[in-house]
């Protein structure tokens, strides 16, 4: 990231009017995969569903690594409108390293489909807070950034009542994974505003200088 090169060309991601953006083929390769993968599974085509998630994993990847360097790079040239940059790098940090956790240990447990599948989906709901954040909505609007932060918990509540009404439990990826992903979302909220992260966006965004 120090390479002058690199930051001419901002190591592939493009500067929009909302700050950098990654490129769009790298996203939409997974959201085709959220659509493809469980439809394999349906008609009971595990050979292909195997192969397709080894490039998930790839491509899951790819997102966590450009999702940082966009991340860091914000800090010096996007972020406009957001107030103080180093404050909401927390919520790029937390979301796709949050996201890139879930989607290893859903690799990890890719063996047992149960928990494969909610890990999943507990994965995709760290990418939703952009999404929501964009919904027109004045309520949305006003209610940010909790509503953006907190809004795919949403997603949570609805596989545990799934599990509860469909299985009569509720699976732990929901109980103790779910549980983590809501925590990880009061604890940005709880030191996006400290010195100590501050200091610490500082350093990271002093890399893409």
């Amino acid at each position: 990231m120090g390479d002058q090169n690199c930051k001419k060309r901002n190591c592939g991601i493009q500067n929009g009017s909302d700050g950098p953006v990654l490129p769009t083929s790298i996203f939409s390769a997974w959201l085709a995969l959220m659509v493809v993968q469980p439809l394999l599974i349906a008609r009971r085509n595990l050979a292909v569903h195997r192969a397709l998630g080894l490039f998930g994993a790839g491509i899951a990847a790819l997102m966590v690594a450009l999702g940082n360097l966009a991340a860091i790079v914000a800090m010096n040239i996007g972020f406009q409108g957001l107030g103080d940059p180093y404050v909401f790098y927390a919520v790029p940090f937390f979301t796709i390293n949050g996201f890139g956790v879930t989607v290893w240990l859903a690799i990890r447990w890719r063996h047992f489909p149960e928990t494969h599948k909610r890990l999943i989906l507990l994965a995709n709901c760290n990418l939703l807070g952009a999404a929501i954040a964009r919904i027109p909505l004045g309520w949305v609007q006003a209610g940010a950034p909790f509503t953006f932060i907190f809004g795919p918990d949403l997603i949570i509540v609805a596989g545990m009542l799934y599990d509860w009404r469909g299985r009569g439990r509720v699976h732990r990826v929901w109980l103790v994974g779910g549980s983590l992903v809501v925590a990880s979302h009061i604890a940005m909220i709880a030191i996006m505003g400290t010195s100590p992260w501050h200091l610490f966006a500082e350093s990271m965004a002093a890399l893409a200088r």
